[in-house]
């Protein structure tokens, strides 16, 4: 009895708070598009003074999802009429997200890419300001091919053909810069033994996001050509997940800006030949760099440097960084960063059977050359199959 009224009064409750009840309070929200926009511009100030050019251009990024999330609330509060210019801006540097995007992933991942080349990304831009700056003055196009059939909403059949072409073009970009950095991701653990503050995992989730954005972007066009009516709610909730993306890129960037200048450092302290061709290397000349290297982490123990690097290495042995990786790759069937933490698992492996009970996990991770208990405990399980705690208890329970 009971439950058959928990469910009547759960299905009064559904019925009550309908989807357009939901859609209301979504449209109540709008103050977010403000907030949101103004956080943005803030963020964007505090990047743009950081040093080094990725700031400044995450800052660019930041700052035009702030205007877009400005427009939209304008839109909703005084219309398209009054403030069309601003629209038409708006629709003009939607074009810059994928080659802004673009320059962001290739700097950080120290993509050798020259400025001309780069240049060449603002195209589509150029010809759309071109084009559109017939709308305020009819230079070369009348306005009458370009919005004579503008809407209530503001909207015609040039402005749907061009934001298609705008989310495909970003969408593209996305897609290389996925790539880009999943390669850069495997790349890095060649030459590094400690990744987490330079392996771009939440540079990696932004991608993704905006990825997942466009396509929702793209779902709105398409809501719109069959059923304008709720194409107004829908764009509600794509600029809804618009302010909470700014909201966490914006927590990502300012807590983890230490690693814009790490990266883009890092051409100055990685080995000039990190992207190497694999060469033949002769029997007698790998023999003598296995020694070398071997001699290094099991006499030296160089691996409880928490910041040893290939390049460190090779000023160690006098053997160049790319010929140790080769060697390290075809000998030990492993990465350098596989390597570094295989010995720092035996090492922690051996603390932890002889001192089970004097001493400390985040102790033993530290003296291993790990600088982080959660990285630690992720490989320990790795190579172990258990937890470092799992580990010590059962040695515990043997002795």
């Amino acid at each position: 009895m009971v439950a058959q009224l928990m469910g009547a009064r759960i299905t009064s409750i559904i019925l009550i708070f309908d989807i357009d009840s939901l859609l209301f309070l979504l449209s109540g929200m709008t103050a977010l598009y403000i907030i949101a926009s103004m956080q943005g511009i803030f963020l964007a100030c505090a990047l743009f003074l950081k040093k080094g050019v990725p700031g400044k251009v995450f800052a660019s990024i930041v700052l035009l999802l702030s205007y877009e999330l400005f427009c939209e609330y304008i839109y909703i509060r005084y219309g398209w009429k009054i403030y069309w210019p601003l629209f038409s801006i708006k629709e003009a540097l939607g074009f810059l997200y994928g080659p802004l995007i673009f320059i962001y992933v290739t700097t950080l991942t120290d993509s050798d890419i020259k400025f001309t080349k780069r240049l060449l990304h603002f195209i589509p831009f150029t010809l759309y300001a071109a084009v559109d700056i017939n709308t305020f003055f009819p230079l070369f196009i009348d306005q009458h091919y370009i919005i004579g059939d503008l809407d209530d909403r503001g909207i015609c059949a040039y402005r749907i053909t061009t934001n298609i072409i705008k989310i495909f073009i970003t969408i593209s970009y996305l897609i290389y810069c996925y790539f880009k950095i999943r390669n850069y991701r495997i790349r890095i653990k060649e030459y590094y033994s400690n990744i987490q503050k330079i392996n771009l995992n939440w540079l990696y989730f932004f991608i993704i996001t905006a990825f997942f954005l466009g396509f929702v972007g793209f779902g709105a066009v398409i809501v719109y050509l069959f059923s304008p009516d709720h194409v107004i709610h829908y764009t509600q909730i794509f600029f809804l997940m618009l302010a909470l993306t700014i909201y966490v890129a914006g927590y990502f960037a300012l807590t983890q800006s230490e690693m814009f200048s790490i990266v883009h450092g890092s051409k100055n302290s990685t080995d000039k030949n990190i992207k190497y061709a694999k060469s033949s290397i002769s029997k007698e000349s790998m023999d003598l760099y296995i020694k070398a290297i071997t001699t290094c982490f099991e006499e030296e123990k160089i691996y409880l440097d928490p910041d040893i690097t290939i390049s460190s290495l090779s000023e160690k042995t006098g053997i160049p960084g790319h010929k140790i990786s080769q060697a390290i790759n075809e000998t030990f069937k492993m990465n350098f960063y596989s390597l570094v933490n295989k010995y720092r698992i035996l090492y922690a492996v051996d603390i932890l059977s002889k001192e089970t009970d004097q001493i400390s996990i985040i102790s033993v991770c530290f003296q291993s050359g790990f600088n982080s208990k959660s990285v630690f405990n992720k490989i320990f399980k790795s190579y172990t199959g258990k937890t470092p705690s799992l580990f010590r208890k059962e040695i515990l329970e043997k002795n």
